[in-house]
């Protein structure tokens, strides 16, 4: 009888139980990570994505308010059960996109913070600029998507960046891509489930154009956009 149960036990897994079992197990892990961050922010968040998999010692979430047009952030748990949120850093970084996309109607913004991931910071009172005081880090990335039916271009956002990077005293490394219409609706609805993009992830929707631009101290150290690809 022993040596019967032996024999199931090792048996493999369907594809349909592997599902199953991890189905549920991110479902309980999206449960703790919500109590964890409405007992940290005393706000109520939604979990936009969940990349679980077997065999994989950090789980990687995405969750945002659901009282608030914010975009998602990013939120580890590792094999002990610890989990660390970027929130602040997501929220900080919130007005710099808001005010590129109100700038210039047609664009999609993201940016993050070049820093350890795993450093805390849990207030949210904090201003961009005090953030990268406090942190001791002066590099802000930021990919902007164009629709190229709005007429923006990349050329005339320059000088929106090089006001900010004076401001913030920190160096900007601005990715532009320019995307056919479709193309651009789909990244940036990307935009809202996970703004932690990649250039292997956004290389996908082929644009049309990709400008690449580093400004440091308020200045652009070039004095045209490279044009790095043309599809």
């Amino acid at each position: 009888m022993a040596d019967d149960q032996k024999e199931l036990d090792q048996k493999e897994l369907t594809l349909g139980d592997i599902e199953q079992k991890w189905k549920e197990t991110g479902s309980r892990i999206e449960e703790t990570v919500l109590a964890c961050l409405k007992e940290q922010y005393q706000r109520e968040f939604e979990i936009t994505r969940t990349a679980v998999s077997p065999g994989e010692m950090l789980v990687r979430l995405y969750a945002r308010r659901t009282d608030a047009e914010e975009l998602p952030f990013l939120v580890h748990m590792d094999a002990e059960g610890m989990i660390t949120d970027q929130y602040v850093r997501r929220l900080v970084l919130s007005p710099l996109c808001h005010e590129a996309e109100k700038r210039f109607p047609g664009i999609r913004m993201t940016a993050a913070i070049l820093e350890d991931p795993s450093v805390p910071e849990y207030d949210t009172s904090l201003t961009l600029f005090e953030y990268l005081r406090k942190h001791e880090v002066d590099r802000i990335v930021a990919d902007v998507i164009i629709d190229e039916e709005s007429g923006a271009a990349a050329e005339a956002m320059l000088p929106f960046f090089e006001e900010e990077s004076c401001s913030l005293g920190a160096e900007l490394v601005v990715d532009f891509r320019i995307l056919q219409t479709e193309k651009y609706e789909r990244a940036a609805r990307m935009f809202s489930i996970t703004p932690e993009v990649s250039d292997a992830f956004l290389a996908h929707f082929d644009p049309l154009k990709l400008y690449a631009g580093v400004i440091r101290e308020g200045k652009s150290d070039f004095t045209e956009l490279e044009v790095m690809t043309d599809g």
